[in-house]
């Protein structure tokens, strides 16, 4: 059994604070580690290039400068019409992956844009020229992110519009910026065709439709955003552990390992602690935000028929439960509450994820189990905003199903 789909409920259009927080994201992301990548090959001084004899019958042609530009834009643009959230948040996804994917070659491998050219004559192409050179420096060459984010936006700006007329002008617009690369003498060839790899890489990878929220693909974005940063401006052992860690935790959601976090009788082993520290403090101090930011509401709320929802208790508060209440814990990043240790059923679950329905199904045994005893049953997760609330829901939906004699 499937705990009930609440996605149905969702409006079909992303709000603009949804839109503005990925761009965001995406926004610190490349920043980040783009920058660490250009400050660690200047810093070495890199003079590698990879160009091809055919890269210097390369005209450079000073107005390319222009479509060059329009990335930001155009990524912009893309964030703010995707029509709904599984295209917004597929954009966000495949631009993620280029990013790290490509900031990961940039750390292991850097290169250098050497030409020499003529400054533009005309006042604004020479100032657009100034500017593009203060801005991007002439590293990070293979794969060119400019074409792997035009390969990316494509489907993004073309499901945007319904005019043909629009949708090839577009196509056209991006066909022009991918040339700029070279016609403007910021990229070689190979990096182009290292770009188009990498943006056919990540729609592959990232399909434009998921079921599933695809927790694990951000646990290895993180992973490899450590990596990059440690081979870059950070100390490269803390960065591989944090590595490390988050590529741990997305094996386990790529999975659908419950159990990757050992908990027992309430409580992780010490190598445990020391693999998953940050993930694990990460989750405590979200717990603790959590029951700041609700501090007048009850942790504690009654479904149904003896029901009992919510989060992870504090030892104070455990008093608000009923009498001889049985306990499941449903939070598998958390320790136990230590009074509630002793009685608490452990049915780990990942979090954001719909349980397996083996699981689902072993954990509706239990409540019913419990219940057929006159017992009271609380049943919380980590913060008690979904992991509890879908349990009960096909809990109340399991039973509905059921004849009544």
């Amino acid at each position: 059994m499937h705990p009930p789909d609440e996605s149905s409920a969702e409006p079909p259009r992303p709000s603009l604070r949804e839109r503005l927080a990925l761009l965001a994201i995406n926004g610190a992301a490349f920043q980040a580690l783009y920058g660490a990548c250009n400050l660690a090959a200047a810093r070495a001084g890199v003079t590698r290039a990879i160009a091809t004899p055919w890269d210097a019958l390369v005209p450079f042609v000073p107005w390319m400068l222009l479509p060059y530009m329009t990335s930001v834009p155009l990524l912009i643009a893309a964030f703010c019409l995707a029509p709904d959230r599984p295209s917004l948040r597929a954009l966000s996804q495949r631009c993620l992956l280029a990013t790290v994917l490509a900031t990961l070659v940039f750390a292991l491998w850097p290169l250098r844009m050497i030409t020499i050219d003529a400054p533009p004559s005309t006042p604004l192409l020479a100032a657009l020229a100034r500017m593009l050179a203060r801005l991007d420096r002439p590293f990070n060459q293979w794969p060119s992110l400019h074409v792997a984010y035009c390969v990316v936006l494509w489907p993004a700006l073309r499901d945007a519009v319904r005019s043909a007329a629009a949708r090839t002008a577009i196509g056209a617009w991006l066909g022009l910026v991918v040339a700029s690369t070279v016609l403007a003498h910021r990229h070689f060839l190979p990096d182009v065709a290292g770009g188009l790899a990498l943006g056919a890489l990540c729609r592959a990878v990232v399909p434009a439709r998921r079921a599933v929220p695809a927790v694990a693909l951000y646990y290895i974005v993180a992973a490899i955003a450590a990596l990059v940063l440690g081979l870059t401006v950070l100390w490269l052992p803390p960065c591989l552990w944090l590595g490390a860690g988050f590529g741990a935790v997305a094996l386990a959601y790529a999975r659908e390992d419950v159990d990757f976090l050992h908990k027992r009788r309430g409580r992780f082993p010490a190598w445990i602690w020391w693999l998953h520290a940050p993930y694990l403090i990460g989750y405590r101090l979200t717990w603790h935000l959590v029951r700041w930011r609700e501090r007048g509401r009850a942790p504690v709320t009654p479904f149904a028929d003896g029901l009992w929802i919510g989060r992870r208790l504090t030892d104070h508060e455990v008093a608000l439960l009923p009498a001889d209440c049985a306990v499941i814990d449903l939070a598998s990043e958390l320790t136990s509450t230590p009074q509630l240790r002793g009685r608490a059923q452990s049915f780990g679950l990942l979090d954001i994820v719909p349980p397996a329905p083996a699981r689902l199904a072993a954990i509706l045994d239990a409540i019913d189990a419990q219940r057929a005893l006159g017992r009271p049953v609380y049943l919380h997760c980590a913060m008690g905003y979904r992991r509890s609330r879908q349990v009960a829901l096909a809990w109340r939906a399991r039973r509905e199903s059921i004849p009544t004699p």
